[in-house]
């Protein structure tokens, strides 16, 4: 095998490398699996390839490698370890197999510079502050394999605007996606029979609420700081406490009435955007179709 200077492997394992090594770092075949802070605050490490055949990643492996950029993570890999790839700050690429059937608590979190992550269709839980300050990512898709997810899972994660929850989470967790401040919509699992406190806590952008019939508890500010949710449905037997929702949010018991309120705002959206801001009706484009007699005008 050609091992870098400085890089320690032993009996297939590759137990650490010298805080000082810098740039692209292609581990050699052979290594089955990376110890424990093998890389920790290794700051100058740039991109790293894992061969085939290593199948693990131990906590904290490479923790703090502030500029890391790009990680390969091979098939045969099951899961990734607790604080893993915690504050790659830099961290925009990483592929992780199909194999992989757990993310453990705090994998990467503050790695603000991920912007997509693909979850592996067979996984099953992703644990307590994942993706914790994962300030960039905008989206993310959870398999429906998946029946655990953490708190604070994804949680300050500013840019995520569309989540995507499996129908097997029977419960969304404490703080699981408080401080995501551009998630305007959210459809909450079928299954669901418990929201726990604060897990929506100040997304700000938050608009409007359906909470399945199946969801019994709404803990304790669970919506609060929620500025712009004004109106949500919740099932007659769902108990929840005042401050679960702003004060300026109408709660609606009725799911038929909930949906002739929804009706009734897209009516006025529509008559709202034919009219412009000094409230003079819009110039309609040549031939256009008037809806109410399809014919044209």
């Amino acid at each position: 095998m050609n091992i870098p200077a400085g890089v320690e492997i032993k009996d297939g394992v590759l137990r650490k490398c010298p805080q000082h090594f810098a740039g692209h770092l292609e581990i050699p075949e052979g290594v089955h699996a990376i110890s424990m802070e093998a890389f920790l605050d290794c700051k100058k490490l740039t991109c790293v390839h894992i061969p085939t055949g290593c199948r693990s990643i131990g906590p904290s492996a490479f923790a703090g490698c502030s500029s890391l950029g790009k990680v390969h993570v091979p098939a045969g890999c099951i899961s990734v370890a607790e604080d893993a790839f915690y504050g790659c700050s830099s961290l925009e690429n990483i592929h992780i197999p199909d194999e992989c059937w757990r993310i453990e608590r705090q994998a990467f979190q503050g790695c603000s510079s991920l912007t997509n992550f693909h979850v592996p269709d067979k996984c099953v839980s992703i644990e307590a502050a994942a993706f914790y300050e994962c300030a960039a990512l905008t989206s993310i898709h959870i398999p429906d394999e998946c029946r655990t997810v953490g708190s604070q899972a994804f949680m300050e994660c500013r840019a995520l605007a569309d989540i995507h929850l499996p129908d097997s989470c029977e419960k969304i967790s404490e703080w699981l996606l408080a401080g995501c401040g551009a998630l305007h919509r959210v459809t909450l699992p079928a299954m669901c029979t418990e929201i726990c406190g604060r897990a929506f806590y100040n997304c700000k952008s938050l608009d409007n609420v359906y909470i399945p019939e199946t969801v019994k508890t709404i803990g304790i500010d669970c919506f609060a700081g929620c500025e712009r949710l004004d109106h949500a449905f919740v099932p007659p037997e769902c108990s929840y406490v005042k401050s679960s929702f702003p004060k300026s949010c109408h709660i609606f018991r009725s799911p038929t009435e909930y949906r002739t309120h929804l009706a009734r705002i897209l009516v006025e959206e529509r008559e709202n955007d034919s009219v412009d801001v000094v409230g003079m009706q819009k110039p309609q484009p040549e031939h256009a179709v008037d809806s109410r007699g399809g014919r044209c005008i």
